[in-house]
């Protein structure tokens, strides 16, 4: 920690000598950043090399080189009904120690916050992806290995959510792949108490590609119940139109003391696409975090 608006944090480390070994066995992550309600920024910098073992952990992936770089500015105009603004750049690169750059993303973004709690934005992507080898994105819809660069823009708003009734909407368009996407993403929330919060999530994607088209769209419901500050649960229902997948999850917290907390989490799979049973999985975990400090 450097100052109340600075943060500097780096990390190095290597694994021990191995037969047969002698280089790329070093990681190394470096971070800072600065927050401030007018500015803000933040550069990341990993390098994982080629014969990197994390042991007790996890990376992404060996051997690659990974910056990121974003700042905000975020003026407070003297416009009727609008809070502040947001004007946002983002960037990364992904290359390997042989300077391969495997993927490349940029970012612009604008934001408008509104003085009753709801957000309007925009923003503009550019991507740049070294796809290897030939890969499945959908039913006998394939992505030829090589190049690509596309671009894709996105439009969205959102309410207040501490409403009753709140929500988002948001439309996503442009390139993919040599071929384009358009999808749209919609969510609706309804609190008939404190206590029990309804939710439904529709994500529509149509997707046209040099090898086919297809659709792939997702539709959540989830209901949460409140008991109390100490116990509360949620169930949730998911459906995946591409694999025709059904998912349930339900899940239990009770926090039986101050630090200490217990999870009882039940989950169930279905695929409807192929023979057979239709059950894929099903488990049953229970995770127990108990505080000693009292």
């Amino acid at each position: 920690m450097f100052g109340s608006n600075s943060t500097l944090f780096a990390s190095v480390a290597k694994n021990e000598r191995r037969p047969g070994v002698d280089s790329g066995e070093w990681f190394y992550h470096a971070f800072a950043s600065y927050d401030t309600d007018l500015l803000s920024g933040r550069v990341a910098y990993m390098d994982i090399g080629q014969n990197y073992e994390p042991g007790i952990g996890f990376v992404p992936r060996p051997d690659q080189k990974n910056l990121s770089l974003s700042g905000s500015f975020n003026p407070r105009p003297s416009w009727e009904l609008v809070r502040q603004m947001e004007l946002a750049l983002d960037y990364e690169r992904i290359e390997t120690h042989d300077k391969v750059v495997e993927t490349q993303k940029g970012r612009f973004a604008i934001t408008a916050n509104f003085d009753t709690g709801d957000r309007l934005w925009f923003s503009s992507e550019a991507y740049g992806e070294l796809i290897p080898a030939p890969f499945e994105i959908a039913p006998d819809v394939f992505v030829a290995g090589g190049s690509y660069g596309f671009k894709q823009a996105e439009i969205g708003g959102s309410l207040y959510e501490a409403r009753r009734f709140t929500g988002s909407l948001s439309f996503r368009w442009g390139g993919l792949y040599g071929g384009h996407l358009s999808a749209a993403n919609a969510s609706l929330t309804w609190k008939p108490t404190s206590r029990l919060h309804l939710t439904m999530e529709n994500l529509l994607n149509e997707v046209d590609l040099p090898d086919g088209r297809f659709q792939a769209n997702v539709h959540r419901l989830f209901a949460s119940v409140f008991f109390g500050p100490d116990l509360s649960t949620r169930a949730a229902v998911q459906y995946s139109s591409l694999e025709q997948r059904l998912v349930l999850n339900f899940r239990l917290r009770w926090i039986y003391a101050p630090g200490s907390e217990a999870w009882f989490v039940y989950d169930e799979g279905n695929r409807f696409d192929i023979p057979g049973t239709s059950l894929q999985s099903r488990a049953l975990i229970v995770k127990i975090v108990h505080s000693f400090n009292r």
